[in-house]
């Protein structure tokens, strides 16, 4: 009766755990959203940026994964927080090795998010 009981329980652990969605897709909850650019995270912040501040475009997100085991490229750029064709920008008096600026649609207009590099 013992190793019967046992054996329910061990399928019934194996039948939940096959049924979990986070385990089945692979997605879950990041520490925080961030651009991946040239092989390094730049994470979102509350501050916006001016418009008057931003300098050249850098580039744009190629990629969109809210899979934390999402693998690209070490040079790709992607994020877990932008769709892909997300532009990001060089901010005057920062360097782009300490912090970017993301363009985005805020209430029908255009705005920018300062990413801090990680």
């Amino acid at each position: 009766m013992g190793r019967l009981f046992l054996a329910v329980m061990v399928l019934f652990s194996c039948f939940v755990a096959g049924c979990s969605d986070r385990a089945a897709t692979g997605s879950g909850d990041w520490a925080y959203s961030f651009v991946r650019w040239q092989g390094d995270s730049y994470r979102v912040t509350e501050e916006s940026v001016s418009a008057a501040e931003i300098g050249k475009k850098l580039g744009e997100v190629e990629r969109f994964s809210d899979d934390e085991n999402f693998s690209a490229s070490g040079r790709s750029t992607w994020s877990n927080a932008y769709p892909a064709g997300t532009e990001f920008f060089e901010i005057s008096g920062h360097s782009s090795n300490d912090a970017i600026a993301v363009k985005v649609e805020k209430d029908a207009e255009t705005a920018y998010v300062k990413l801090v590099r990680k």
